[in-house]
């Protein structure tokens, strides 16, 4: 597909209900903010950037700014059933992973310390998630949605905040825990 991203500015979304059947999309060099959930798309395999970027850059489909530090995209459709967040990685953003409908493991860096809300929104393959470090901050619904999740194991010293909440109950992991068996610290 030959593709003219809605740009403003240098701004970029690309959302399903404009793109369809878009599995691979390289972000071009001119663009310094991508907004959050801008792809989510239920086709979107892998991500790339354009040589010359100052902003980001993709590691095997996977975007990131450019010092490696946040996070920014993990395409819904990934095939991967693991994932390993890198150690560089400071931040997983907002609504960065949501919908992603393969994985089932996760392995969030020592390095990371704040996980932002509905990051891993709807993630319905996702069984289970190992902090390596103390993680500061789950943002509210950071794994809302996640029927599948087993186990959540925190690796750290420090349990994280949670953050914010729905009707005075924290709302980060699935709606309803019928299905985690395993919370540790």
């Amino acid at each position: 597909y030959d593709i003219m991203p809605s740009l403003v500015g240098s701004e970029m979304c690309i959302r399903d209900s404009y793109v369809t059947a878009l599995s691979e999309f390289e972000i071009p060099a001119s663009v310094t903010y991508i907004g959050f959930s801008a792809f989510i798309n239920e086709y979107l395999v892998s991500l790339s950037v354009e040589d010359g970027n100052e902003v980001y850059v993709a590691d095997e489909g996977v975007l990131y700014t450019k010092d490696m530090t946040t996070l920014v995209c993990y395409p819904s459709r990934k095939a991967a059933t693991s994932y390993t967040v890198p150690e560089g990685v400071a931040t997983i953003e907002g609504y960065s992973c949501e919908e992603t409908a393969f994985l089932e493991t996760l392995v969030i860096g020592s390095n990371v310390k704040k996980v932002g809300e509905a990051a891993f929104y709807n993630a319905h393959a996702l069984k289970e998630i190992t902090f390596k470090g103390n993680v500061e901050m789950l943002g509210q619904s950071a794994f809302f949605g996640a029927p599948n999740l087993k186990k959540v194991i925190f690796e750290g010293e420090k349990a994280p905040f949670l953050g914010g909440s729905h009707n005075g109950t924290y709302s980060v992991f699935a709606s309803g825990f019928d299905s985690m068996t395993s919370v540790s610290y």
